[in-house]
């Protein structure tokens, strides 16, 4: 069973992850804390 739920599990982590980038790039940076918006995913948008 947990199996069956891991690629949705990885979806949902890609999906998190890729509206984080979004609302990064749509964002000003600075009006956000780094807490939200690791350099890693700033970086990922930037870079």
């Amino acid at each position: 069973m947990i199996e069956n739920h891991a690629p949705a599990i990885i979806y949902w982590a890609g999906n998190i992850a890729s509206r984080l980038r979004l609302a990064a790039y749509l964002f000003p940076f600075h009006k956000f804390p780094e807490i939200l918006f690791p350099k890693i995913l700033i970086n990922g948008v930037n870079g």
